[in-house]
């Protein structure tokens, strides 16, 4: 979902806190707190239902990129397509729920270069479990 700027009717980008958001004008719109809220929980939910299916695929994807972390340093969901890939594992909507729990940190943002993804942002991670 594209926020809209309510005053010049652009498209709002990056968060300055939760539910503030800017437009190329600096212009500030706001999102109530209660519908971040309600967005979480519904993502949570999706990813448990999710974990629940592909348990197996999941340990294998998230033991690969624990331990590509501690090689490297960063890893990102990319990495862990290609991991997929070259097993023939199925990529799928539960490649997000890798990342989850304790043992992640979030250190940055980059671009997919995975063609399918369209250059969508992806966040670093690493292990510091």
């Amino acid at each position: 979902m594209t926020r809209v700027c309510p005053t010049c009717r652009r498209p709002t980008y990056a968060t300055v806190s939760p539910g503030i958001w800017k437009c190329p004008k600096n212009h500030v719109t706001t999102m109530p707190l209660s519908g971040i809220t309600e967005g979480r929980k519904r993502r949570d939910d999706a990813l448990d239902l999710l974990e629940d299916h592909k348990p197996s695929e999941i340990e294998q994807c998230r033991t690969y990129a624990r331990e590509l972390s501690k090689e490297k340093g960063i890893v990102t969901a990319d990495d862990v397509r290609s991991y997929c890939d070259a097993q023939g594992i199925a990529r799928g909507p539960w490649l997000g729920s890798i990342f989850r729990g304790a043992g992640w940190e979030m250190v940055g943002w980059t671009q997919s270069t995975d063609p399918v993804q369209h250059a969508t942002g992806l966040r670093q991670w690493r292990w510091i479990g």
